[in-house]
């Protein structure tokens, strides 16, 4: 079980970074706020349940949480994945 205690005293941390703060504060809402605070935490610890979280909560992300969490993306093999995922969603979007 995620220890959320732990997960909000180490979302407080990172938080005190200004461009980490952004990040979380300007989430488009709090599913992407939440993903975020897993991402922090599972970044220090990377254990599989927080990792299996995070991957529930980004399959419920519209393409607007998507697209928060691609700009704030570093230039790595992650961005591709968020990238092909908004495609996807505006694909299925489109086809409503």
């Amino acid at each position: 079980m995620i220890n959320r205690n732990e997960v909000r005293k180490n979302l407080e941390e990172m938080l005190e970074n200004p461009f980490w703060a952004e990040y979380y504060h300007k989430a488009p809402s709090a599913r992407c706020q939440e993903f975020i605070g897993l991402e922090f935490y599972y970044s220090e610890y990377e254990d599989d349940e927080t990792g299996a979280a995070m991957d529930a909560i980004e399959d419920e992300m519209d393409v607007s949480d998507l697209r928060h969490l691609f700009r704030y993306c570093g230039n790595n093999p992650r961005k591709g994945v968020l990238a092909r995922k908004i495609a996807e969603k505006e694909n299925r979007k489109g086809d409503e």
